[in-house]
């Protein structure tokens, strides 16, 4: 048997599911399971998220292998790039796409905690990037141009930097301030 208290969550619960019901973030279809709910994202969309397993030339797309404690500066393909390019997921991805949307344009926070849990963090573990990490490294997020980061209260990439700082075993340092965004461009 219910308790009153019990009782009364459940009550309110389903009413506000009929005033403001949970949708997916990706597709915007009614979430119907508890694990949905919670996720704030459908089974369906769940499924469609790809996840990449490694580095990547950014002039051909070539996959470069991590090895354990070293990943290469450059690109063995094309040696005059000055990058490489870590990649969790494509963009072309369309739930990708639009939790990455409904986070920078929706204003929606809940979305970066999904693509944080099935995109980010996953992604860390799978591509060897964590083991290749050492002291020497630094973590610079993209900045946003100021007006535009007091419009949306936050800067997606710090919210990145900041997941990916905290997955590692040994302290980096986050310099957020070495980057300063001048121009402010439309998105």
């Amino acid at each position: 048997m219910s308790s009153p208290k019990n009782y009364a969550r459940k009550t309110l619960s389903f009413f506000l599911d009929l005033i403001f019901p949970l949708l997916c973030l990706a597709c915007s279809l009614y979430l119907k399971t508890e694990k949905e709910r919670g996720r704030r994202l459908c089974k369906e969309c769940s499924e469609k998220i790809v996840l990449y397993d490694a580095l990547f030339c950014p002039a051909c797309s070539r996959r470069l292998p991590v090895i354990k404690n070293s990943f290469p500066a450059r690109p063995p393909c094309h040696k005059s790039s000055p990058f490489i390019l870590a990649a969790a997921a494509s963009y072309e991805n369309p739930v990708v796409r639009g939790l990455i949307h409904t986070l920078k344009y929706g204003l929606i926070m809940p979305a970066f905690s999904v693509l944080e849990e099935l995109v980010l963090r996953p992604y860390l573990k799978k591509s060897g990037i964590l083991d290749a990490i050492t002291g020497e490294c630094l973590i610079i997020p993209v900045p946003l141009h100021p007006k535009k980061e007091r419009a949306r209260g936050f800067n997606q990439s710090l919210l990145i930097a900041k997941t990916f700082r905290d997955s590692l075993e040994i302290p980096i340092p986050l310099a957020s301030r070495t980057l300063i965004k001048i121009k402010n461009t439309p998105p």
